[in-house]
């Protein structure tokens, strides 16, 4: 395996967000994460901190994981790249798609219904893809978030910063569509 131009380009530039995405995106291609060890040995030495931390303990869901629990966690990741929540999302991933190891000429997980990530080509999401998929992280986020007594809603300082995230991305998303890059 090697880092590839792009990957090094976006640790030169500091660009922590499409670094992260990179990083979360080597877990699912390589569920051996021998990709995501380089890939985050390369960065280290670079001297890019990656790592998030929260004041708050992040809450889990309890095994046995699903194909959503995975695909919600690995979107979640990039908005909460702590080594606690890399970890978990290995166990998850682990479970989901197995422990075994397919040949390198065809790593495949299957991620969503009907569609897979294999290692062959990698290409950027559409804009359209990008906006609906973090709508659906916003609602989820949202879903997760715990209503007190008096029937308020509780955001956390952690969900706050999910959403500032996706909002980013659709943003960034919507001008691209409109050509306003």
């Amino acid at each position: 395996m090697a880092v590839s131009a792009e990957f090094a380009q976006a640790v030169r530039d500091g660009n922590l967000l499409k670094v992260r995405i990179m990083l979360k995106d080597s877990l699912i291609i390589d569920r051996s994460f021998g990709l995501f060890a380089e890939l985050l040995h390369y960065t280290e030495n670079s001297g890019l901190d990656i790592w998030m931390t929260f004041a708050e303990p992040a809450e889990y869901t309890p095994a046995p994981w699903t194909e959503d629990t995975m695909n919600y966690e690995l979107t979640a990741l990039v908005n909460d790249f702590t080594k606690e929540h890399v970890n978990y999302v290995k166990k998850i991933i682990r479970e989901v798609c197995g422990t075994e190891d397919p040949s390198p000429a065809l790593r495949v997980c299957s991620v969503l219904p009907n569609t897979t990530i294999k290692e062959a080509a990698p290409s950027q999401p559409s804009p359209k893809k990008i906006i609906l998929d973090n709508i659906r992280s916003l609602v989820k986020t949202r879903e997760a978030c715990k209503k007190t007594e008096d029937g308020k809603i509780r955001v956390t300082r952690n969900d706050v910063e999910k959403i500032r995230t996706y909002a980013k991305s659709i943003l960034d998303a919507c001008d691209a569509v409109l050509g306003r890059h």
